[in-house]
């Protein structure tokens, strides 16, 4: 899988970052410019978790998904 991380101004206030499904199934994570340096990498870690529980392809509300994915965002990692 291809995954594209690019910094932009254009999230909405209050969004870190935000991953789209490609057409050809590569995954970009758009994350906010204007973040300090760990906190653009806990955004991009927090989008790879959902990828990574395949959270495009989920029945579930976007609000269950955020929860679950921050307590597995939140662990530390070494």
């Amino acid at each position: 899988m291809t995954l594209n991380v690019i910094q932009t101004p254009r999230l909405p206030f209050g969004v870190d970052a935000v991953s789209i499904l490609n057409a050809d199934d590569s995954v970009t994570i758009l994350v906010a410019e204007w973040l300090s340096p760990l906190k653009m990498h806990k955004a991009v870690v927090h989008e790879i978790v959902h990828i990574l529980r395949a959270d495009f392809w989920s029945n579930k509300d976007a609000t269950q998904l955020e929860k679950e994915a921050r307590l597995e965002t939140s662990v530390p990692i070494d």
